[in-house]
């Protein structure tokens, strides 16, 4: 916890908290995932830096993975579609008409960024696909479990 803490303090995103499991909303998942990737390097040098005298950061660093990085990816792509249908569900006001065209929507989202179909190949969701295109990887290269 202390090396988090000095971690943050050290890192040029100083906007960021480290919280504690128990402080953290699911629907708040997406944002700290995705506040979790701006600080991934950071956290990862400083597990290499101690993985020589430590074997839970030398296991840590060596867990940081292109699967590692695919999942969390994927998993801030879905929370962020599963927390924008919350928000819309949690208004004052929801009609059953706005009710289906909003799952509608939601379900063409999901289909399109995760699934695919016949005719076309996922897109993939905004963080994953940029990661895929900076690593110029493929769906091949995507874990199949």
């Amino acid at each position: 916890w202390y090396q988090l803490k000095q971690i943050q303090e050290n890192s040029e995103y100083s906007d960021l908290n480290i919280l504690n499991i128990v402080e953290t909303r699911w629907l708040s998942w997406a944002n700290v995932i995705n506040n979790f990737h701006q600080i991934i390097e950071d956290v990862h040098s400083a597990l290499i830096q101690h993985s020589d005298n430590n074997p839970i950061a030398k296991f840590l660093a060596d867990s940081l993975d292109t699967e590692f990085y695919i999942f969390t990816k994927f998993l801030a792509d879905i929370l962020g579609t599963i927390s924008s249908m919350i928000k819309i569900f949690q208004s004052d006001y929801v009609t059953l008409s706005e009710t289906r065209h909003q799952l509608s929507m939601i379900i063409e989202t999901i289909t399109s960024d995760f699934i695919g179909t016949e005719f076309f190949e996922p897109y993939y969701g905004n963080h994953l696909s940029k990661f895929m295109n900076e690593n110029l990887l493929t769906s091949s290269d995507l874990p199949e479990d």
